[in-house]
């Protein structure tokens, strides 16, 4: 996730309270048929597209956007009842905290006495940003008065903003600072704002006002990112990648998600934005071939253990979208985002993986 693609770096945690914050395509092979083939059709997903509307769309925003519905994906590991002793191989755990910069499910529930609130209780999360301009949004029902008594109560410098708001700022060395890298928070948590609606965090070097902009054009309006959106369909989970993260000449950008319809079923989502409708035919059909017969680079497993009963289909249009979906095994879930997270995501498409991060 994330937090792999963050330098150790001085941690400087500033807590800011607010009361308020402001189509037809080719399938694999080669036939004429109706976008979403698949399906599903590749219209924009609602909560996905929702939140990307709230950012300004600049580059470093273009650059990566992790989003989660956490709410649900919580509420189906909880009512699993039986899963695998390895929990960090699971559906739910794994995909929980996606849009969570920087977090595991172990990770989330140590929070909350830190901090006074739960981020795997949050409706929703969304991560945005490359790595020096990160900046979440956990969407929910929050009690900034009772979350700022925690923060003061941990002994944080208080600053009052105006308009309602109070920075929090937690020294380098400070035993907040210590408490937080105990609990495996990385740096991600160096500013909040928190609202009755909204936990808006990044780092201490990040620009909130300007990323989150409402004067500005929107994240959602990009015609690259919306593409890939809506592409996706409907995820529970998803990331987005462009060039600037994935440093390749295949594709100018990526998506991958999970439509998690219950806790025994998922389907695995990957677009991909080819240099044009031939190439993105030629992925369609290695894509789906690869899963089939292919390893899997980071474990030399075949893909078939990770993922079954692919389907690749064109979606074309301005950005040579190929759409790929497959099922992906309860033990091994998670797979796609694995791949794009390690820099592997490539080798499905029969691209070379330069600079692959292949260990543990």
């Amino acid at each position: 996730m994330r937090g792999n693609r963050y330098a150790a770096m001085a941690a400087v945690v500033a807590v800011t309270v607010a009361v308020s914050v402001a189509g037809a395509g080719c399938s694999s092979s080669g036939s004429i048929g109706p976008d979403g083939a698949d399906g599903q059709a590749a219209s924009p997903s609602a909560a996905l597209i929702e939140e990307m509307k709230q950012f300004h769309d600049t580059g470093a925003a273009r650059a990566y956007v992790d989003f989660g519905q956490t709410a649900q994906l919580t509420a189906l590991w909880k009512g699993t009842s039986s899963p695998p002793a390895d929990s960090e191989q699971y559906l739910f755990p794994s995909l929980q905290a996606r849009g969570l910069d920087a977090y595991n499910a172990a990770v989330l529930s140590s929070l909350t006495p830190l901090v006074g609130f739960d981020p795997s209780q949050a409706a929703q999360a969304i991560d945005v940003g490359d790595p020096q301009h990160a900046v979440g949004v956990l969407e929910g029902h929050f009690d900034p008065a009772a979350i700022g008594a925690k923060l003061a109560a941990a002994g944080l410098t208080q600053k009052d903003l105006g308009g309602g708001q109070t920075e929090w700022d937690v020294p380098v060395d400070s035993a907040a600072h210590y408490a937080l890298q105990k609990a495996g928070v990385d740096d991600s948590l160096d500013v909040l704002r928190v609202t009755t609606t909204k936990i808006i965090y990044g780092r201490d070097n990040a620009d909130l006002d300007a990323a989150l902009d409402p004067t500005s054009p929107a994240l959602s309006a990009d015609k690259l990112d919306s593409a890939l959106a809506g592409c996706l369909g409907d995820p529970t989970a998803a990331v987005l990648e462009n060039a600037v993260m994935i440093g390749s000449p295949g594709y100018s950008g990526l998506a991958a998600g999970d439509r998690v319809t219950s806790a025994t079923d998922a389907t695995d989502v990957l677009c991909v934005a080819a240099p044009d409708d031939t190439t993105a035919q030629k992925y369609a059909t290695t894509m789906t071939s690869t899963i089939q017969t292919g390893t899997q680079p980071k474990t030399g497993l075949p893909w078939s253990r990770f993922l079954t009963a692919p389907s690749a289909t064109v979606v074309g249009g301005p950005e040579h979208l190929v759409r790929l979906t497959a099922k992906p095994d309860p033990a091994h879930t998670d797979a796609l985002f694995q791949a794009v997270d390690d820099r592997t995501v490539g080798a499905l498409m029969g691209l070379p993986i330069p600079g692959a991060n292949l260990g543990d």
